[in-house]
């Protein structure tokens, strides 16, 4: 190679430098952009809706009522992350390049919910007891409320206190829908 072509080709990549492009997308090294589908599925195998899918840390797009979103125009292999609803996702992160444009998330199924009881006023509700299977798991506290641990599937909870009547009956707690709130009635 010249001298005279030798300092062109450097005087290029100086510039090039200077301007923040980037050499090996002009030079067409990575190829033709492709694109990558993230799942995203609950407990029961079924897809999981408005779950925010990062790529490389950054929001990328929203998974749509089956589970899945479609990440469009990637260059170069990625790192892709899940996140909302409150819920662990397992793995944490996939990395996606063009052979392996797929990744598939799970909802870490151990979670913990919340029972609320409130009377009609809108006051909490102590000495209730949350049933799970007829057995009594937890008892709210002074602020009408319990924290149930480490369930490991959807749960149905039913509060029982003599001499009162609660709407709903039961409610069945599961992933990224961890709150059971129920109105007492005394009777």
């Amino acid at each position: 190679m010249s001298k005279k072509r030798m300092w062109l080709l450097l005087l290029v990549a100086a510039a090039a430098a200077l301007t923040g492009c980037d050499l090996i997308s002009v030079s067409g090294l990575h190829g033709d952009p492709y694109e990558a589908t993230v799942e995203v599925l609950d407990d029961t195998g079924s897809g999981l809706p408005g779950v925010l899918v990062k790529v490389d840390g950054e929001a990328e797009a929203i998974t749509g009522d089956n589970g899945t979103a479609s990440l469009k125009n990637l260059q170069r292999p990625v790192e892709v992350t899940v996140q909302g609803m409150n819920l662990d996702y397992l793995p944490e992160s996939r990395q996606i390049d063009r052979d392996n444009n797929h990744a598939r998330f799970f909802v870490d199924m151990v979670f913990d919910a919340e029972v609320l009881v409130r009377d009609g006023n809108g006051d909490p509700v102590q000495n209730v007891d949350i049933r799970i299977g007829g057995i009594t798991v937890a008892v709210t506290n002074e602020n009408g409320r319990t924290l149930l641990r480490n369930l490991e599937t959807a749960t149905t909870v039913k509060p029982v206190r003599q001499g009162w009547d609660f709407d709903p009956e039961e409610y069945t707690v599961r992933p990224g829908d961890a709150l059971a709130e129920f109105e007492g009635t005394e009777i």
